[in-house]
This record gives C-alpha cells, sequence and structure tokens, in this order.
C-alpha cells in the first residue's frame, strides 16, 4: 500500500472508536424551506459516484475535510456534528491524528445520503479488523467499508449495512440502497452493483457483476428514471471508456456507448444522457493542453447517441467542459482543469448555465481563489447551485463550498458566488 493510503487507514483506525452519542448545540435548526426530492434527495449533489452534501428538512449536512457539518436551510451558519465537551474537532489530522480522534464527526472517505430522518454515511471502517497504530502498515488489506445510519442531531449512530472491501458509490433512490463496490480475492477483481432494502438490510439482491474489468474502477455511479447508470474508466485491458445502464424494472444492462477519447462523463435527466468525450493534446505546461469536445445525447430509455452542435447549443463552438445538468438547466465551464497558477488563471473564467433551448440563461465567474484546485459544479436544489472545490497544499486537502441562487438566473445574469462558511 502507499504511504499516504496507509496514513488515511491510520485516521479511521483512530476516528472510528470514538463515533458515538454526537449532537450539536451550536444554534438552533430551523426546517428548511426548500422543496426536498425524497426519492432521491441526493441526487443533485452526486460527485462522482458519491455525495459529499445532502439537503434534509432540517438544512443541509456536508463534509469537509472528513468532518461532517450541519449547515442551516439559509446556508449563512454551520457547525461540526458534534457537541463533546473540550472535542478537538478542529485539530488538523495531518499533524495530530491522535486528537483529531477524539471528534464524533469524522470519518474516512466519506459518502452521505438521506432517508426519511436519517442521514446514511459510507466510511472506512476498519476498527472491526482489530487494527492498531502499531501494526496498520501490514494490516490494511483488511480494510472494512460499512453505511452508517447517524440521526440529523448525531446523537445516535449505528452500522446500517456492512459493505465489504472498498466501495465505488451509493445511492439512495425510491426506497431502497444502491451501492457499487469491488470485491478483491487471489483469483483478481469482481465489481458488482447490489440493491438492499431501507426496511430491511439483510434483503439484498445483486443488480450486476463482472470480473471483465480488473484495472478499471467503476465511476459515475447515479439513479435515474428507474435506471442505473454507470460507467468504467479505461484500464490496461484496451484502454476504452465503457458507459452502462441497469433498467431497475426489469433488470436489463444495456452499453449506451464506448470510447477512446481522454476523458468522457455521462449526465442524465428528463432531457436524457448527455456524455463528453474529450480528446486532449498534452503539451509540456497545463496552460498549453489542447482541448477538442464532442457531445452526445442518449434519449430517456434509448440507446441511439446522437451528436449534439452548436446549432444545439452555440456555446459548444467554444468546446466548453459539461459540468452537469438539472431539470432546467445545463452546466458548463470555460476550464477543463484548474491546475493553473493563480497568476496565469485566466480572468474570464467562468460556468455558463444555459437553457435547454441553447441560450445562455447567467455566468457565474470563477475568481483566482479556484486555481490549483478541482472544483465540480453541483446542480444541488431547486434554489440553489452549488460548486465545490477541493485544493491540495503540502498534500492536505482543503475543501470549500460555494452557492449561486437560481432566482438570479436569466437573461444571461452576470451571478456571484458565495461562499458558505464552514470553520
Amino acid at each position: 500500500m502507499k504511504k499516504n493510503f496507509l496514513h488515511i487507514c491510520l485516521i479511521c483506525i483512530l476516528c472510528v472508536l470514538s463515533l458515538t452519542g454526537c449532537r450539536t448545540d451550536s444554534f438552533s435548526r430551523t426546517p428548511s424551506t426548500l422543496s426536498i426530492d425524497e426519492e432521491y434527495p441526493q441526487g443533485g449533489f452526486i460527485l462522482h459516484s458519491g455525495s459529499p452534501m445532502v439537503e434534509t428538512p432540517e438544512g443541509f449536512y456536508a463534509f469537509q475535510d472528513n468532518y461532517l457539518y450541519y449547515i442551516t436551510s439559509d446556508l449563512t451558519k454551520s457547525t461540526i456534528l458534534c457537541g463533546k465537551p473540550e472535542c478537538t474537532h478542529n485539530v488538523n489530522p495531518s499533524t495530530n491524528l491522535y486528537e483529531a480522534a477524539e471528534c464524533n464527526a469524522f470519518f474516512v472517505r466519506p459518502q452521505i445520503s438521506y432517508y426519511e430522518g436519517y442521514l446514511y454515511i459510507a466510511a472506512q471502517n476498519i476498527a472491526v479488523q482489530n487494527i492498531t497504530a502499531q501494526n496498520f502498515q501490514t494490516e490494511t488489506d483488511d480494510i472494512s467499508t460499512v453505511v452508517y445510519q447517524v440521526s440529523l442531531d448525531g446523537s445516535e449512530k449505528k452500522i446500517f449495512f456492512d459493505v465489504g472491501q472498498f466501495i465505488n458509490g451509493m445511492c439512495i433512490y425510491k426506497g431502497d440502497m444502491y451501492i457499487a463496490d469491488a470485491v478483491y480475492t487471489e483469483t483478481g477483481k469482481k465489481d458488482r452493483i447490489r440493491k438492499i432494502s431501507m426496511k430491511d438490510p439483510s434483503d439484498v439482491k445483486t443488480l450486476f457483476e463482472t470480473t471483465d474489468y480488473p484495472s478499471s474502477t467503476l465511476n459515475r455511479f447515479e439513479c435515474y428514471g428507474d435506471f442505473c447508470y454507470f460507467f468504467f474508466t479505461p484500464g490496461e485491458e484496451d484502454g476504452v471508456y465503457r458507459y452502462l445502464r441497469i433498467n431497475l424494472q426489469t433488470g436489463e444492462i444495456t452499453t449506451l456507448h464506448e470510447s477512446s477519447d481522454d476523458t468522457s462523463l455521462l449526465y442524465m435527466n428528463d432531457y436524457g444522457c448527455i456524455i463528453e468525450d474529450q480528446d486532449v493534446n498534452r503539451k509540456n505546461q497545463y496552460d498549453d493542453w489542447l482541448w477538442d469536445s464532442t457531445y452526445y445525447k442518449i434519449a430517456p430509455g434509448d440507446t441511439n447517441t446522437v451528436p449534439l452542435t452548436e446549432q444545439d447549443f452555440p456555446l459548444l463552438a467554444e468546446t466548453p467542459k459539461l459540468e452537469n445538468i438539472d431539470d432546467t438547466y445545463i452546466y458548463l465551464s470555460s476550464m477543463h482543469h484548474s491546475s493553473w497558477s493563480e497568476k496565469s488563471w485566466p480572468e474570464d473564467a467562468s460556468i455558463y448555465v444555459c437553457t435547454y433551448d441553447g441560450e445562455i440563461a447567467a455566468t457565474i465567474p470563477l475568481g483566482r481563489e479556484f486555481s490549483g484546485s478541482v472544483f465540480h459544479a453541483l446542480p444541488g436544489t431547486e434554489g440553489y447551485l452549488f460548486v465545490y472545490s477541493q485544493k491540495y497544499a503540502e498534500g492536505v486537502a482543503e475543501t470549500r463550498y460555494y452557492y449561486a441562487p437560481k432566482a438570479e438566473f436569466g437573461d444571461g445574469a452576470v451571478v456571484q458566488l458565495k461562499e458558505i462558511p464552514m470553520e
């Protein structure tokens, strides 16, 4: 195992033992005034294959650098979900692992969802393997991942489902939990997707499993419109991205798209799937890379790939990066990557909010604070678009969340992002 991965494991060992009896009383909660999608509340917050943030009737919950925060529904206040006296949740885990582990709001590699009054958090749980700080370097192959059920005030926590080794994605959709994970054995790797009943977690059905892609990773795992979508990153087998769909009613598995281009992403809603293939001409410096993207649409329930052109969306002439979509807008970015230094960061770096008629509804400037970070536009809720940003400095991740009110979108308006205070 790599050294930094082992360090993460050690953090998990130290923190998981104290994850009980948490609550926060920093300020009173107010019910959310936004409409909650009870069937799929995390749908607007999918990042790769899991969600770092979710909306609930009491407000928002989000992870910042492995700590779970509660955020008021108006996005003006936040607090770590821990009211433990003299808790050390303000300690940097990279400099003081033992003190950081005392916090009950600390999870490792978390994904979060919400269902009927509880948070469901998938995270690593090494404690069940009886690994100590002395032997963790030789025992990390026995990592376990579980899904915790956590009350909204943090006072209750229990293991809801034991996933197994490595989770690739988790979501709750229409009363069932869907989990994509990888099982490693002496004979190789098996990828699988399972459905778990929220009423009875012992009721488990396997929807998909394969051993065909031992060096690929299952990614962008999401449910929408009674379908489950996901893709495999290219492995050593043939370097091909594969996009698949499972019909949750019939169990039918369909290959939607295959591509050998550098990067491809998949997004879906009532409009259908949108796929972007990125052909990258790499040069020595990030600033000199050339990007040529091709965009496709697949109608809901269909399998035919139809190219999208400048006639559909005039902005495609600039070959922007597809960030995300929701039922009203398509979100595009002028930045294919954010590795430019602050000095060379483009003045016009922006996220573009487009209607399905191809018009630009809003432009959201991306200031120099995004330079060197990895950022993603999250469709969020009916009321807000969110931007997730993560920057690494000397091996330590710094996560920030921003939002833009959708009520300000329209007629090409320039809408400024506001940062959610998380300290």
